[in-house]
């Protein structure tokens, strides 16, 4: 993952690669596909040399089949004229003297399969019989012969290629629906940030609502809904919503490569290259079958974990994460989709044995989302909501380098134990792989209707669950933050001495005082590391005191801090009042706005 946090001033941009569509994206486009694949038989043509009849029904459908799959009308028109022979006029026989005589006749004729497979032969049919095979009028078919005789090749569709559009738009309403759709306020994946250019736009839009949103904006401008989608899907990359679970990359790449896999086998000829591509296709299915059983081992820990927990008093087993960014005011009106808004962060320690789950909740003027601030959530948590009984503590939580996964983590759980507890325990699942009780308890706060401050937050987090119990909502101040980063800095090493990234277990237990266990994966052999100093006698343990981590407010950037404000007239005079109290900063965009790896909207 990332260490850098996504931006919040992320809008959509014009890109090259939009976001895919399916092949009938409107109901028009689906109406005429369907017109081009419902070509049916017709009636017998009865004529005297029985052109259909000598024809097997299997031949006829297949025909058809084949007919129907064609992909456009202009492909139809020339598989048509394939099968119309032009022949000179052997004797006009004017019936109507006033007539214009015949420039050519025609004889039409369907290829047949000789029955080995490898040979087509042209069986010449009548002109009904010809119109019934493929289920198509005889306009169409004129329109075919007087093509191929005037200029010798089959007709092109010439709809929508016309000149005569009275309410085409011209460049500059485009452009108007290209700043429209740049202008809303989005957000970029978490955990898919190799996509650089989708991006996420509030859950509650949707094309239409935002079509309606730009025919308020620009009355003047005639622009239909269709128009609207075609800029929106063809230019940008959107989605709307945000992702609430990680996407495995290994699980995604193994999708495709079956696909590759599949579609060259069907079209493999020789024995010899179909048997690696199968030896190459078990082996596929044997790498993802072990990757699924790693990703499973980390939910059968969780749940022995807690069912161990349940009947050993000294044992607790926890999970924790970071929610999902909530807003401030989220308020039901239009300029939200385009304004910045106040961030309000909710830390989650969810207790697996009695389901017991601790908010810990803050604004962005109070602290941010990093290592410092993860290890005061788990202090304050361990010293006033955990019994003197318990000494042995099993952590369950993403990988998130950021949080949970680094040097400050680990170094704080080592000065745990000795003093407090025996053992504590920290296990990472496979990436992509992370769905936790804390993202379940997310799910239960309902993030729609007005909410304008953090305690309307902390409020409706509070009535979102009575059973088995109500969610405690923490409301946290600067002093509950410590900088125990610098506070534990003299008595460990200046550098971690393992590689956290692979880390999948991380073990400290009384026994080993200097020492921590690491293993890089679920069923390997654990590796003792050295961390903390040699400290001599005539050493102090530690210089440094356990200070604040912050020493006031949080400044909002003033671009912010004026989007915020121009919410304020949409609520009320107390939230208004909060609001226009908000530290903030006058110059350029900062990184003061989050210090989190970017667990944003998961």
């Amino acid at each position: 993952m990332d260490n850098q946090p996504p931006s919040d001033d992320e809008h959509p941009l014009l890109t090259d690669r939009p976001k895919k569509r399916r092949r009938a994206g409107s109901k028009r486009s689906a109406e005429k596909m369907r017109k081009l694949s419902n070509h049916t038989r017709g009636n017998h043509c009865k004529c005297k040399r029985n052109c259909m009849g000598r024809i097997s029904d299997d031949q006829l459908s297949q025909r058809l089949d084949h007919f129907n799959s064609l992909c456009s009308k202009d492909e139809q028109d020339s598989y048509l004229a394939g099968q119309i022979r032009i022949i000179p006029v052997a004797r006009h026989r004017l019936r109507n003297p006033d007539g214009v005589p015949n420039t050519s006749s025609f004889k039409y004729f369907v290829r047949l399969d000789d029955g080995d497979g490898n040979t087509f032969l042209e069986h010449f049919v009548c002109f009904n019989a010809f119109l019934s095979i493929y289920g198509i009028t005889s306009a169409r078919v004129k329109n075919i012969k007087c093509s191929l005789v005037q200029r010798g090749v089959p007709p092109k569709d010439k709809r929508g290629r016309h000149a005569n559009r009275p309410h085409r738009f011209t460049l500059d309403v485009r452009d108007s629906i290209t700043q429209h759709i740049s202008s809303f306020h989005a957000r970029k994946s978490h955990y898919s940030r190799g996509q650089k250019e989708r991006v996420y736009l509030h859950e509650d839009l949707n094309v239409e609502k935002m079509h309606r949103l730009y025919k308020n904006a620009y009355p003047t401008n005639k622009v239909s809904l269709s128009s609207y989608k075609k800029i929106f899907y063809n230019n940008f990359n959107i989605s709307f919503g945000y992702p609430r679970c990680d996407t495995c990359s290994t699980c995604d790449a193994y999708i495709v490569k079956c696909k590759e896999i599949q579609n060259e086998l069907s079209a493999c000829a020789g024995d010899d290259r179909k048997s690696e591509i199968v030896k190459e296709q078990n082996e596929l299915r044997v790498q993802q079958e072990i990757h699924k059983r790693k990703a499973d081992t980390f939910y059968v820990r969780k749940r022995g974990a807690k069912n161990r927990a349940k009947d050993d008093s000294t044992y607790l087993a926890i999970a924790m994460d970071f929610c999902k960014n909530l807003p401030c005011p989220n308020i039901p009106t239009n300029d939200v989709y385009y304004k910045r808004q106040l961030s309000f962060y909710a830390f989650n320690i969810h207790v697996l044995s009695t389901s017991a789950s601790y908010f810990y909740t803050y604004d962005e003027t109070i602290g941010k989302k990093g290592a410092d601030d993860v290890c005061s959530f788990l202090a304050n948590f361990l010293d006033n909501e955990v019994t003197e009984t318990v000494k042995e503590v099993h952590i369950f939580c993403d990988s998130c380098a950021g949080q949970n996964k680094n040097y400050t983590v680990f170094r704080f759980l080592h000065s745990l134990v000795g003093e407090r507890f025996q053992k504590i325990s920290m296990t990472f699942p496979v990436r992509g792989h992370s769905y936790l009780e804390c993202d379940k308890n997310m799910g239960l706060i309902s993030t729609k209707g007005t909410v304008e401050t953090p305690d309307d937050w902390r409020d409706r987090i509070l009535n979102s669950r009575v059973h088995p119990s109500p969610f405690v909502v923490k409301n946290c101040d600067q002093s509950m933050f410590k900088s125990y980063s610098k506070y534990l800095k003299p008595d460990y090493k200046n550098s971690c001495p393992f590689a956290t990234r692979p880390i999948k277990d991380f073990i400290v237990t009384e026994n080993r005082p200097n020492e921590v266990l690491c293993r890089y994966n679920y069923n390997g052999t654990f590796e003792p590391c050295t961390i903390k100093k040699k400290i001599t006698k005539n050493r102090t343990r530690r210089n440094s005191q356990l200070q604040a981590l912050y020493s006031g407010p949080l400044p909002l950037n003033i671009k912010k801090y004026n989007d915020i404000q121009s919410l304020v007239r949409f609520c009320s005079r107390k939230a208004a009042e909060y609001f226009s109290n908000l530290s903030h900063v006058n110059q350029n965009e900062t990184d003061n706005e989050s210090n989190d790896c970017g667990d944003d909207n998961k």
